[in-house]
């Protein structure tokens, strides 16, 4: 008995809720339906050093409304999933976006990372996509750039 060879197993769909991410989404679910693949949609909650300088009452309310926007928006990523079987996960994170990404991608031992990227402006393309950029450059793996 022959055993397939799958190119990808894990695959990790990095969304912001942009509809450039939520098309990420719809390409990497049909991947992972294709190749048999685990699925995982995951969503960064920076808190960045400037929440050190914040009270922590404050912070811990700003954390809390990152954590429930997160949800929702991964709630309603998963639901474009066709019910394919899909893992969703808030990344609370003091680094970049585009680190803990890479960072988390590493520690799984992710094979694809889909990521979204919208049509930008000369000047939002500069500080575009720091975190698509970031991600391409820097991931261990291969990165789908979907548009």
């Amino acid at each position: 008995m022959t055993q397939s060879v799958h190119m990808f197993t894990k695959i990790l769909v990095a969304i912001d809720g942009s509809q450039s991410s939520m098309s990420a989404v719809k390409y990497g679910a049909t991947l992972a339906n294709d190749y048999k693949a685990s699925i995982v949609i995951v969503n960064v909650v920076d808190l960045s050093s400037i929440f050190k300088i914040l009270p922590v009452k404050t912070k811990k309310q700003l954390i809390r409304l990152g954590v429930q926007e997160s949800h929702r928006i991964l709630d309603i990523a998963k639901n474009m999933t066709n019910n394919i079987n899909v893992k969703t996960e808030v990344i609370e994170s003091s680094m970049s976006a585009g680190n803990a990404i890479i960072d988390y991608s590493k520690r799984r031992g992710i094979d694809l990372i889909v990521i979204g990227a919208g049509k930008k402006s000369r000047i939002e393309k500069t500080l575009l996509g720091t975190v698509a950029t970031k991600i391409v450059s820097n991931a261990a793996c291969p990165v789908l750039v979907v548009r």
